[in-house]
């Protein structure tokens, strides 16, 4: 299997190989699922950011025994939001694993 950081970093010389392979492969859909696949972390890293200071707010706000309903609230719905992010990565990873695992290796 061919690193990922190859693919990201290199598309010309992976289309080079394939071409001199003769191969007909959907790259465009493996380029694409490799940028969303990390475009999916980058998001879920930035919400789940969110969500700890969030729950620092709501530490802090008991503390000083004051109502936290509203934090509380877009708890659940940043909860909700990273449920969602993690199910679209999983399924976009499991295209991104099908399609690279296809992938022949390079040459040495």
């Amino acid at each position: 299997m061919i690193d990922p950081k190859i693919i990201k970093e290199n598309h010309e010389s992976v289309k080079e190989m394939l071409a001199n392979r003769n191969m007909d492969f959907p790259l465009d859909i493996l380029f694409n699922a490799d940028k969303q696949r990390r475009d999916l972390i980058v998001e879920l890293q930035r919400v789940k950011h969110q969500k700890n200071i969030l729950s620092m707010e709501i530490a802090t706000r008991k503390k000083r025994n004051e109502d936290g309903s509203t934090k509380i609230s877009e708890m659940g719905k940043i909860g909700t939001e990273i449920k969602k992010l993690e199910e679209e990565s999983k399924r976009n990873e499991e295209l991104f694993s099908e399609y690279i695992g296809s992938l022949p290796n390079f040459f040495h």
